[in-house]
């Protein structure tokens, strides 16, 4: 069986990370399955996919792919570009991408104006995290994108905690997030951004933590925050994590990422907002400790419908829902008063 030249086998290493292989074939306007012939040496490449075949590879590998290019290809070689030329197509590439395109935003906008009601949050939020996920994960590294919200206030008037909501991911995170919920409070990364009403960026989690407080998830190396807000109100916020150190120091980028922020706000009605002055956060227990009572959740809405159809007070299944995530939070914040757990939260 002959041996695949070393581009190769890096294009093939490349198509299996989630997403490059939809990024690439629409960058060289070529079908999925050409790059996978491509890969296993089924087929080869036309003389007028080098260049942007070349250009659509990350930096971080183009020189070795190119050098193989050139050693299986050597007629081709005063074909590709130098490297002084790709490192400006890549700069001006990079700048293209700190922008959300006006046909998305006004996509979403038009989503806002004319969907139905119910429809209208799931929608906004799918589109708007699955934009962000392209926009943003064209490296190698991993890419995760996390809404929490606001729990409803308590009898006491005041929020007490944050809850885990949708999200996207790519490897070594799961596509889609949200399977493993957990509550977030006033020592995590996300309440210090909604307590505060400011984002905030840690470019290297495995430090320790000084200014903000910080717990990295599995893989996690450095993240942001950035608060959904509306007339000065807070809905919860959205964080971006990302298995490289230092992802998000970038100033531009981060105007993008508190932009996609804004976008999935529009996602909220005016009675998920709250005045700052009602967010007053508690420290939650482990995600570990969370999870005998997270996994009651289901038992629990079950429960308050059965209750419901016998009773004159009908509940819908978004108010049971609701009740039930209540309870949860309820007896999490039970357990931490009378285990004064000291928590170990996973962001």
């Amino acid at each position: 069986m002959r041996q695949r030249t070393y581009w190769r086998e890096l294009l093939d290493m490349i198509i299996h990370t989630y997403g490059e292989r939809k990024r690439i074939a629409r960058a060289i306007s070529v079908a999925e399955v050409t790059l996978s012939r491509w890969a296993s040496g089924e087929s080869s490449p036309r003389q007028r996919y080098f260049r942007p075949l070349l250009q659509a590879i990350p930096g971080a590998h183009r020189h070795a792919f190119e050098a193989s290019m050139k050693e299986e290809f050597p007629s081709l070689a005063v074909d590709l570009p130098g490297q002084d030329m790709l490192v400006y197509q890549e700069s001006m590439h990079e700048h293209e991408k700190l922008e959300i395109p006006f046909a998305f935003v006004n996509r979403i906008l038009g989503i806002h104006a004319t969907s139905f009601t119910h429809q209208v949050s799931w929608m906004i939020i799918q589109q708007t995290l699955q934009h962000a996920r392209l926009q943003l994960s064209s490296g190698l590294g991993g890419l995760r994108i996390t809404i929490f919200y606001c729990m409803p206030p308590r009898d006491d008037g005041m929020i007490r905690s944050l809850r885990e909501g949708p999200g996207l991911g790519t490897f070594p995170w799961s596509e889609s997030l949200g399977e493993e919920v957990q509550f977030l409070g006033a020592d995590t990364l996300v309440g210090h951004t909604v307590a505060t009403a400011r984002s905030h960026q840690v470019s290297d989690l495995r430090a320790a933590p000084t200014l903000v407080p910080y717990r990295p998830a599995e893989y996690e190396r450095s993240a942001a925050t950035y608060p959904m807000m509306r007339h000065g109100r807070l809905a919860g916020c959205v964080l971006f994590s990302s298995t490289e150190v230092g992802r998000f120091e970038c100033d531009r980028l981060a105007v993008l990422l508190q932009a996609y922020t804004n976008l999935i706000a529009l996602a909220f009605t005016e009675s998920d907002f709250y005045d700052v002055s009602v967010i007053q956060l508690q420290v939650m227990p482990a995600f570990e400790a969370q999870q005998q009572y997270l996994s009651r959740f289901r038992a629990l809405v079950i429960t308050l419908m059965k209750e419901s159809a016998h009773t004159a007070q009908d509940l819908t299944y978004q108010q049971a829902v609701t009740i039930a995530w209540q309870q949860v939070e309820t007896l999490l914040l039970q357990h931490h008063d009378k285990h004064n757990d000291l928590p170990q939260t996973e962001r």
